[in-house]
């Protein structure tokens, strides 16, 4: 990508009428300009041989100091590829005086990283070119966002062109000829015609429009002569006269012996409205690609009283001469200072402040000032404004920030339905056990939905939290447990439950396994811990333990009558025993099970 400018005035001239007085410090403030610059800048000669650096282009190119390319040329900083582009780039720069462009550099080890340079052309006092300087930024972090983008973008495509508007079918016999064999229904909806309007192949052929029958033509042929599956974007026009853009994808089967054409699946899709955003998106790009052409990132000094003292000429080209104006009237037709000015707080403190303005004038472009304050030769304080173009990046962030927060409420919305059909089911088990009484099979019914409703908890707890990928397994500990003992109320009133969960976030495919292992073991101590007849004063505990900032210890005890020496874990013919081992496996954990003083699992892997 690059972009280029036509002349403006040589750069270092001083509009007329301007006081000396204010240019004084010139060299102290081009020096503090400089290094305040957050990009790389390099200046270097008409042959290369690079003069001044900036310390940023020092570190970020891994040399310890400015003298170590002081001297060299500027294709140490290049890769060697593009060494061939940079004298090409020296010739159009001196015919446009500014050139945009992106080059991909290298550091000192080796290691590279592409970067926008913007090359401007600096002229001596006679107009003659003398050298060039550049300020390079790296944009290692926007392109890995615009892949990444890219990718999420290309994965919806994919999901969005599984629908066609209609399809159709056209079969070629031995001889070359083609007849529409079928087309389905939907026709109408895209061409405003029914099926028994467009019965032949010349009555779906004047469905294109005129302009593009040629070329439709043409793209049938090639694909019934190479039978290759292929797309193309024409027009369509209703019946009524209205156009429509259309895409005709085509899937040509061929005879296995002959390799001849004998039929072409084909599907069509309404595209009107992307056509139409797309044209607007090159109208809107067309206009900002020649905002970017006639304006450039511009230095202006100011005075404490909001006097502009001077800018340069390309601040003069867009907004014209600033003699006796404010800043803000000047820059943004304001009566009063803006809102966010960094003057200020500049002269306050003295110190360089960063903050960002949007111009009204230039499109709401973007910038990002740095405001720098100075002694003038007279003393008094004054501030120079170094403005650099964010207006892309600013809008690349919001198209993230937006991609992003879309993705965030669809997974809320999935887990918010999933709950809902969990709870759906557990309502359907509830509603049949009540016919069931209280017998064996009743008791496996209520098994079954605390099991789901385990499950449910973990999609409710995901759904009202602002990390969609984790949940608290604390606070989802204590409300499974309570939940467990009121479905069991008629035996478990009489028990203590005592809970110890520290903090421990755990990902859904952990959860929802540890939550199932709680639900079985809790519910076994509730039904077999404490058998009629059993004294004692019953109890269950519950320990969720974080160490080492990965592992997780779980563990459910009780005080009861205690596991008999000859059923170990796993060693039941009950479900809900048996299945221990398999959800402890699902999430590589250790179990070990203590028979001293009642019965007690810990349970002990590694979060993810």
């Amino acid at each position: 990508m690059e972009q280029s400018k036509k002349k403006p005035a040589p750069a270092g001239k001083r509009p007329a009428g301007k006081e000396k007085p204010q240019q004084a410090g010139a060299g102290f403030l081009v020096h503090n300009l400089i290094e305040s610059i957050p990009d790389m800048f390099v200046y270097a000669d008409l042959d290369g041989t690079i003069r001044i650096v900036s310390r940023q282009t020092v570190q970020q190119h891994g040399y310890r100091m400015a003298e170590d390319l002081v001297g060299k040329k500027t294709l140490i900083l290049i890769a060697p590829e593009e060494h061939p582009m940079v004298a090409d780039a020296v010739k159009r720069l001196i015919e446009t005086e500014t050139l945009r462009l992106e080059h991909t550099l290298i550091r000192r080890d080796g290691t590279r990283f592409p970067a926008e340079v913007v090359l401007s052309l600096v002229r001596d006092e006679a107009g003659r070119p003398c050298g060039i300087s550049s300020i390079a930024r790296d944009m290692s972090e926007q392109k890995r966002a615009e892949a990444a983008l890219q990718e999420s973008e290309k994965r919806y495509r994919q999901i969005s062109q599984l629908s066609v508007d209609y399809f159709f079918r056209v079969d070629i016999s031995p001889e070359g000829a083609p007849s529409l064999s079928y087309v389905s229904e939907n026709i109408t909806d895209i061409t405003g015609r029914s099926r028994d309007e467009i019965r032949s192949l010349d009555q779906w052929f004047n469905v294109i429009h005129p302009d593009d029958q040629e070329r439709f033509l043409a793209f049938y042929r090639t694909v019934a002569i190479n039978g290759q599956r292929n797309t193309l974007e024409c027009r369509s026009h209703l019946s009524s006269g209205a156009v429509r853009w259309i895409n005709v994808s085509v899937y040509p089967t061929a005879d296995p012996e002959s390799g001849r054409v004998t039929s072409i699946l084909g599907t069509v899709k309404d595209i009107t409205e992307r056509k139409v955003a797309e044209e607007k998106t090159r109208e809107t790009q067309k206009q900002l690609e020649f905002l970017l052409d006639v304006t450039r990132t511009g230095i202006d000094i100011i005075d404490e009283d909001h006097n502009v003292l001077y800018v340069d000429p390309g601040w003069q080209k867009v907004y014209g001469d600033p003699q006796g104006k404010k800043c803000h009237e000047y820059f943004m037709g304001r009566d009063e200072i803006c809102p966010g000015c960094g003057i200020p707080e500049s002269l306050k403190t003295k110190t360089h402040t960063v903050t960002e303005e949007t111009l009204p004038r230039e499109n709401n472009r973007v910038i990002e000032v740095h405001t720098i304050p100075f002694q003038n030769s007279d003393g008094k304080w004054l501030v120079a404004e170094f403005n650099i173009d964010i207006t892309e990046r600013k809008k690349a962030e919001d198209r993230l920030t937006a991609s992003l927060r879309e993705k965030e409420t669809l997974l809320k919305e999935i887990h918010h339905r999933v709950k809902n059909n969990l709870q759906v089911i557990t309502s359907l088990l509830s509603l049949q056990a009540q016919y069931l009484g209280n017998g064996e099979l009743a008791r496996h019914f209520l098994e079954a939905e605390n099991r789901i409703r385990s499950m449910a908890l973990v999609h409710e707890k995901l759904y009202q939290s602002e990390d969609l990928g984790q949940i608290d397994f604390s606070l989802y500990l204590s409300e499974l447990a309570n939940t467990i003992m009121y479905s069991y109320s008629t035996v478990s009133q009489s028990i203590t439950m005592n809970i110890d969960a520290r903090p421990v976030r755990l990902p859904v495919d952990q959860a929802i396994p540890a939550g199932l292992l709680v639900t079985e073991l809790l519910t076994n101590a509730i039904k077999h811990a404490f058998p009629a007849g059993w004294n004692g004063t019953p109890e269950v505990r519950i320990s969720l333990r974080e160490y080492d900032g990965a592992t997780v210890e779980l563990a459910i005890g009780d005080n009861g009558i205690g596991l008999p020496e000859d059923k170990g874990i796993g060693a039941t013919k009950t479900l809900g025993l048996s299945l221990v081992p398999m959800l402890a496996g699902q999430i590589n954990g250790e179990v070990k099970l203590e028979r001293s003083g009642g019965t007690a699992y810990t349970i002990t892997f590694r979060r993810q």
